[in-house]
């Protein structure tokens, strides 16, 4: 009751609904959840990437990897079916995230970020072979062949013992690429295509709104650009 209370006072009491046996946050048009917040960043990103505004892509998807991973969701909240579920529609959107941003910073040439972000779904999963081949991928147009090779043994390695199995024909093909030493890129596996999108209110004025995401992409790549 004290706790509540609390709240009460800090959120206002309209917020709080309900008695003793349960209590319900009330939400409005002010309130923010992370979860849904980044299943939006998520959704633009990818609208982004399969448009080819790389830049934009990538701002988005670290925009929710950093809400995704601020925190466990739901630690304090007793196991459940319903924090299940959001646990995993959290670790779904996490992984959409990563891979958004592994491969918009693929296409922009930030192999570093690449390898960070890769290696981080790569620690969360290790049987992550999508992540696996991002990670060699980068590693490979960085001039790093060796790191590249390194990678998919290890990834390899945990395949085998996981599942007595090798790695997809998928990864093996980046695998032999960089054993070949194939010019840098061309083992790297593009972006799937996304559906189109949505079409803007901004009736007739598609040139115009075409022109300010390329500003905008430009701008969040760091290059100084005005629209008037």
């Amino acid at each position: 009751a004290a706790l509540v209370s609390r709240l009460r006072r800090s959120l206002g009491r309209a917020r709080i609904a309900g008695g003793p046996a349960a209590y319900q946050l009330v939400l409005d048009s002010s309130t923010v959840v992370d979860l849904f917040e980044a299943q939006e960043l998520v959704t633009n990103a990818e609208r982004e990437l399969a448009h080819g505004r790389y830049a934009l892509a990538a701002v988005g998807a670290e925009q929710a990897e950093k809400l995704l991973t601020a925190a466990p969701p739901l630690a304090d909240e007793v196991d459940s079916p319903w924090a299940a579920e959001l646990r995993r529609l959290a670790g779904s959107q996490l992984r959409r995230a990563r891979s958004c941003w592994w491969r918009a910073a693929l296409h922009l040439g930030e192999y570093r970020t690449a390898i960070e972000v890769g290696g981080a779904a790569l620690a969360a999963d290790p049987l992550d072979e999508e992540a696996c081949r991002a990670v060699m991928v980068a590693h490979q147009r960085s001039g790093a062949a060796a790191a590249a090779l390194a990678a998919y043994h290890q990834l390899r390695s945990a395949i085998a013992e996981a599942l007595g199995a090798d790695p997809s024909e998928a990864t093996r093909a980046v695998f032999l690429s960089i054993l070949r030493a194939d010019p840098p890129g061309a083992g790297a596996a593009m972006p799937p295509a996304e559906p189109p999108a949505p079409k803007s209110a901004l009736v007739g004025r598609d040139a115009e709104l075409e022109r300010l995401l390329s500003l905008w992409s430009r701008a969040a790549a760091g290059e100084g650009t005005t629209a008037l």
